[in-house]
């Protein structure tokens, strides 16, 4: 008698187990490249799902068990300005029109998709889409950092002067002539001297710094060209204490 029951309890064990026991359901990635980009997959689960993360491995991200039946069906995700947003079809969203046809609000992530894929007028299209002026702005800036970036001087000045006004516009175009500065300092000085706010002693400071590395006579030179110099350390001090703050 008892060894029946133990039968008929392994009997009914073993399907339970295996009914149970964590089958794979999907998983995230560790340092997915930014949005857009399908950063997680899950499949249906008759049962109950649970995330596992695993131990001393940084970009293995999350894998997500069933303890159940897996199903066909598939969702997967991506992150827009920090919230979890279903991808249709699990297809990458491309296209600035895609990612605002699966998170209307994203403006930002789509003006930038916009930039590389349509250009600058499209890009800043999008930008003005936003109602909130100073995120519309903050948008647009944006594009113009990363002409500057990409050394796409002409783009960014276009920008700067043209959605721009008073010191967020110079401050904007002092940007410009510290990235001239990394690979031409007099380019950089020459474009800097044009400005005529607080923007253009920052220019200077920056571009002093960049020649203290190769001519720390000349770093000198540009920082007596600042009017009113209030940062901290002030522009000449921080030449001269230069190797104590970077490598020489």
């Amino acid at each position: 008698m008892n060894k029946l029951i133990l039968i008929l309890i392994i009997i009914i064990l073993i399907p339970l187990i295996a009914f149970f026991y964590p089958k794979d359901a999907g998983g995230t990635c560790g340092f997915c490249p930014g949005p857009p980009h399908i950063q997680r997959t899950e499949y249906g689960c008759i049962g109950f799902k649970f995330d596992y993360y695993p131990v001393g491995c940084l970009d293995c991200g999350t894998h997500i068990y069933c303890s159940g039946i897996v199903t066909s069906e598939k969702k997967c995700y991506t992150s827009i300005q920090g919230e979890q947003v279903e991808v249709p079809d699990c297809k990458n969203p491309e296209t600035w029109g895609e990612i605002l046809d699966i998170c209307p609000d994203c403006y930002m992530q789509a003006s930038g998709v916009a930039y590389i894929n349509d250009g600058l007028d499209k890009a800043i299209e999008i930008c003005n889409m936003i109602s909130d002026e100073s995120l519309a702005n903050s948008c647009i800036k944006q594009k113009a950092q990363t002409a500057i970036t990409n050394n796409n001087f002409d783009e960014a000045e276009n920008v700067c002067n043209n959605y721009f006004e008073g010191y967020p516009k110079e401050n904007c175009l002092q940007e410009i002539g510290t990235k001239m500065a990394e690979t031409d300092v007099e380019a950089g000085v020459n474009f800097c001297n044009e400005l005529i706010t607080k923007a253009k002693d920052m220019c200077f400071h920056n571009i002093a710094v960049i020649a203290r590395r190769s001519d720390e006579a000349r770093a000198l030179e540009i920082c007596d060209m600042i009017t009113e110099d209030t940062s901290t350390p002030p522009c000449r001090e921080m030449i001269e204490n230069y190797c104590n703050e970077y490598p020489c």
